[in-house]
Order: C-alpha cells, then sequence, then structure tokens
C-alpha cells in the first residue's frame, strides 16, 4: 500500500463534525490492519518457501547425503 493509497483511504473515510471531532478513524484502523494482516501472512509464506528452498538446493549432509554430481565426481578418488 503506498503513502497516497493511505492518504485517499483517511480523506475518503475520515470526517469531523463542527466541534472538530473526528469520525471515520475506526474504519481506517480497520482497513489498514487488514492489509498488515495479509502482508504479515505474504511474508511469513516467502518466508516458508526460502527456507524449504535453502534445504532442496542445500540438503543436509551430516547422514551421508550428497547430490549425485557429488557422488560421480568423487567416486573415483575413493578407493
Amino acid at each position: 500500500m503506498t503513502k497516497e493509497e493511505i492518504m485517499k483511504l483517511i480523506e475518503e473515510n475520515m470526517h469531523s463534525d463542527h466541534s472538530g471531532d473526528l469520525y471515520g478513524h475506526d474504519r481506517v484502523a480497520e482497513d489498514l490492519a487488514i492489509q498488515f494482516m495479509r502482508l504479515e501472512s505474504e511474508i511469513e509464506r516467502l518466508r516458508k518457501a526460502n527456507i524449504d528452498m535453502g534445504w532442496q538446493l542445500n540438503p543436509d549432509r551430516m547422514g551421508g547425503q550428497f547430490t549425485r554430481e557429488e557422488t560421480e565426481r568423487n567416486w573415483d578418488g575413493w578407493r
């Protein structure tokens, strides 16, 4: 959400009465909270995808797991 979009949301939803009391701020806060929750969810999804990709590209070798390329490249030297 850009600054301009936030400003538009505020301008469209917030109003004041003759004494200066503001109305509509609860609607703006709710809309922004929903946007934050969506973004947090997307960040979490991307973090998980990044971690999963890391394990796929760089598997754990502590248990003797090697890629096919590593096994084929080093096989002749192990005698």
